[in-house]
């Protein structure tokens, strides 16, 4: 994992989770899979952009509120 993908989403008509038409941000860890454990050649080759990890699930969950309390600095 090298980053995090921010989408910014709506809920379908045909929910059925009470959430219809509604907006929603969810975020997807972005990355290079690796295919091997150790290789020569890793380093020699250009960098690649991460992309979406495909497999990984999406972070969709939060709620209203305010953040939880902390007395600063810890």
């Amino acid at each position: 994992m090298d980053g995090v993908r921010i989408y910014f989403a709506a809920y379908g008509e045909n929910e059925t989770n009470g959430m219809t038409g509604q907006a929603t941000v969810f975020m997807v860890p972005t990355g290079v899979p690796t295919t091997a454990e150790a290789s020569v050649l890793y380093f020699m080759l250009p960098p690649n952009d991460g992309g979406d990890i495909l497999g990984a699930p999406g972070l969709n969950r939060g709620g209203e509120g305010d953040p939880p309390g902390a007395n600063y600095p810890q």
